[in-house]
């Protein structure tokens, strides 16, 4: 059960991290292919799409490797004004 639950939540850290690279390649791609003319504009924008989701898959997979996805979620999410307030009383 644990485990289970364990890998889930990895797992959605994991989608977490790759997402916010592949959500910006997105945009851009989405901007070439709006303001480019019609017989170009997916020459340019598939490939940045595609670069942008390999780009984000292998970002995740290197954190997960080296820091683990929940503790380099948890140390981004981490807000230091919080602890400050703690300390002063």
């Amino acid at each position: 059960m644990f485990s289970l639950l364990e890998r889930l939540i990895k797992l959605m850290g994991w989608m977490r991290i790759a997402a916010s690279p592949i959500i910006i390649g997105l945009i851009v791609a989405a901007v070439v292919y709006l303001k480019m003319n019609a017989p170009f504009n997916l020459y340019f924008s598939v490939p940045i799409a595609l670069s942008s989701f390999v780009i984000g898959i292998l970002w995740a997979n290197r954190i997960q490797q080296k820091k683990g996805t929940i503790e380099f979620l948890a140390k981004n999410l981490d807000m230091p004004e919080l602890h400050r307030e703690e300390n002063k009383e």
